[in-house]
């Protein structure tokens, strides 16, 4: 496999470890269309590979040395929740996707 997918899918084993504070009911890198699943699959979400820039950093002859890159992924999650805990429950799937990539 490529490093690529090696990275997406350690994204996905590591949002699919966390059990507390939240636990993500279905987490996939097929984006799906949130209206079709049940309330029993919330949170959750999708992670896809977005841009990659590369770069090298030669000393000297061309083709020599080490290059550099950077990947985003993009991860898009869905809650429910009502009016007034709509935002906490954004919050917390953030929350919990930054301290667990982190």
């Amino acid at each position: 496999m490529s490093k690529r997918e090696d990275i997406a899918g350690d994204i996905i084993t590591k949002l699919d470890a966390v059990s507390s504070p939240i636990e993500f009911s279905k987490i996939t890198r097929e984006p799906f269309d949130p209206e079709e699943i049940s309330d029993a699959q919330f949170p959750c979400m999708f992670v896809v590979s977005g841009d990659e820039t590369r770069e090298s950093s030669t000393l000297g002859d061309v083709g020599t040395g080490k290059r550099q890159g950077t990947i985003d992924f993009i991860i898009t999650s869905f809650v429910k929740g009502t009016d007034s805990n709509l935002d906490t429950k954004r919050n917390e799937v953030i929350e919990v996707i930054e301290e667990t990539l982190d």
